[in-house]
């Protein structure tokens, strides 16, 4: 989110240059709604970066207390999957109505969307990159494969880790496996699994299954740092089927490098593949009692054949993650004409999880909304991300 906020608001604040609109930024865990009533009731559209608590308070002084009716434009980030249960739980959904719309950054967020609620307004349009990236030369005699982003049971580090071993040393050898990040100590919070010690497991299946020469742990690492050490010349590989996969940033700039890429089929990184198909492996992820799961052998298979096949690629511009295209669609939105506005419906799957996640609550469960990998809504939103 370190990156996606300010690349968000780059997009914004471009199309207000080219186009000759007004805007302020607000930034609501510093500020109150009193103090920014007046720019409030007077916009004309108000994008909601990022969904929290503070924010609730401001859209419910609009819609609830003056009767404004200014269009929201929000971000979806990892709503979509659990039925955007948080703003049922804050108060605000039911303030919103037809003519807000919620902005997704891959077919599996409309998708959910569409799972959630009979009327929604919803729209894809996927992230870009806003700063120029600054390339180094690789070096060394390997060429690693790398993970980069959280330590996460959610991103099937220990399936990557078995998949590795398969692999012949001298494989192993000239592909060493290095693994960017911190753990995030978040386990499954949507059905209620915590894991606190993911990374140690990952330690010690290392040690089990003998790989300490080939696989390390690095940390985290700034990202300009991780771009000196590694160049262009390294295979990225991220089986993640996070709830919230809804694009993969470290994927994207790998690619953008010119760097392969092995990803699983799954939310944001299938979008990859109309920009980038011959540089993506794909994995295919299913849903199984404990948990998603990839198939080892698919998985070997994977890393054998972009290992085998590497070769570097011209960095090119892509066609359907820029700028100038993100601004272009946004614009084509705000030109269209509002019908009268309806409250959303919430479809009898949503309504299940705001019911389940009230329940979870009681018991101190704030985070979680599923009852397991088995609950039917889990597995749909699931399917929709497949």
């Amino acid at each position: 989110m370190q990156e996606i906020i300010p690349m968000i608001e780059h997009t914004w604040s471009s199309l207000c240059l080219e186009h000759g609109y007004h805007y302020q930024l607000i930034d609501v865990d510093n500020t109150s709604p009193a103090c920014n009533i007046q720019t409030l009731i007077s916009s004309d559209l108000i994008v909601v970066t990022c969904f929290n608590s503070q924010i609730s308070h401001f859209v419910k002084i609009l819609r609830d207390k003056l009767k404004i009716d200014t269009r929201f434009f929000f971000y979806l980030h990892g709503l979509a999957t659990i039925g955007l249960w948080p703003l049922q739980r804050f108060g605000v959904l039911p303030l919103l109505t037809t003519n807000d719309l919620f902005i997704g950054t891959c077919d599996g967020d409309i998708k959910s969307m569409n799972l959630s609620f009979v009327n929604a307004c919803s729209m894809k349009i996927p992230f870009t990159i806003i700063d120029s990236s600054t390339f180094y030369q690789y070096t060394t005699k390997t060429i690693p494969f790398v993970y980069i982003g959280r330590i996460s049971p959610q991103k099937n580090l220990d399936q990557l880790l078995c998949a590795y071993s398969e692999l012949s040393d001298s494989l192993k050898s000239a592909h060493p496996l290095y693994f960017y990040g911190s753990e995030d100590h978040l386990g499954f919070p949507n059905i209620g699994l915590q894991e606190h010690n993911y990374l140690n497991q990952l330690r010690q299946l290392v040690i089990k299954l003998k790989l300490n020469p080939f696989v390390t742990f690095k940390g985290f690492v700034e990202r300009l740092d991780i771009q000196k050490e590694l160049g262009a010349n390294y295979i990225f590989v991220s089986p993640s089927t996070h709830s919230d996969e809804n694009f993969g940033m470290a994927a994207f700039r790998s690619l953008l490098t010119g760097a392969p890429c092995i990803l699983t089929k799954w939310g944001g990184h299938k979008e990859f593949a109309t920009d980038y198909q011959n540089r993506i492996y794909y994995l295919t992820p299913t849903l199984t009692d404990s948990g998603p799961l990839i198939n080892l052998s698919e998985f070997k298979n994977a890393l054998t054949k972009a290992a085998n096949e590497f070769s570097l690629s011209l960095s090119t511009d892509p066609i359907n993650f820029n700028l100038a295209r993100n601004i272009r669609l946004f614009k084509l939105e705000l030109e269209k004409s509002l019908e009268h506005s309806e409250p959303l419906k919430p479809t009898a799957l949503a309504l299940s999880i705001f019911s389940q996640q009230e329940q979870f609550e009681k018991n101190n469960e704030k985070q979680r909304c599923f009852n397991s990998f088995n609950d039917p809504a889990f597995i749909s939103y699931f399917e929709a991300y497949l």
